[in-house]
């Protein structure tokens, strides 16, 4: 799927290691994220990249994910995912 929408927050996962960029005020395990996992973030732009995306317009494509503990999600593990940063 392709998304669009305003990137509220970003969070860092309790081992420091993961983040989510969230587009809803919500907790990590309720709120429609994208995903950036450890191994993954050098390939996906970085860590810098990855907060400058706070209050931005972000478009990016991906397979939704309904984690059932960690709701919906869209894991990023390449920088190509990011269609367009605005």
């Amino acid at each position: 799927m392709t998304f669009e929408g305003l990137v509220r927050d970003v969070k860092v996962s309790k081992r420091g290691k993961d983040y989510a960029v969230m587009f809803e005020q919500a907790s990590w395990s309720k709120g429609l994220k994208l995903v950036f996992f450890r191994r993954s973030i050098p390939d996906a732009g970085g860590v810098a990249f990855i907060k400058s995306l706070r209050e931005r317009h972000v478009r990016v494509r991906g397979l939704l994910i309904g984690h059932r503990f960690f709701g919906p999600e869209i894991i990023i593990t390449d920088r190509n995912m990011i269609l367009d940063v605005s």
